[in-house]
């Protein structure tokens, strides 16, 4: 059964890498509120805030884009 519903970096609904737009649009909720959450977190976490740029950092180097020819669906197979 193929899905459609994929987790990949926005083209279009991006800031700097399109990570939060991708989760906002894999979890069906506003971009703009996971960015909020995001900026929020990593503030807060003082302790934490390099290893939160970094998770970042590495969303964005690990998830494929949209337009990604090989895109890992929701079942997290393969596929081309």
């Amino acid at each position: 059964m193929e899905s459609s519903h994929r987790f990949v970096r926005s083209v279009d609904n991006r800031m700097l890498g399109g990570v939060c737009g991708g989760i906002g649009s894999y979890l069906s909720v506003s971009p703009t509120l996971v960015r909020i959450v995001w900026a929020v977190l990593t503030v807060l976490s003082l302790m934490f805030f390099w290893v939160m740029i970094l998770v970042y950092i590495a969303l964005w180097v690990l998830i494929p884009e949209e337009s990604d020819p090989m895109i890992i669906d929701a079942e997290f197979s393969i596929r081309e």
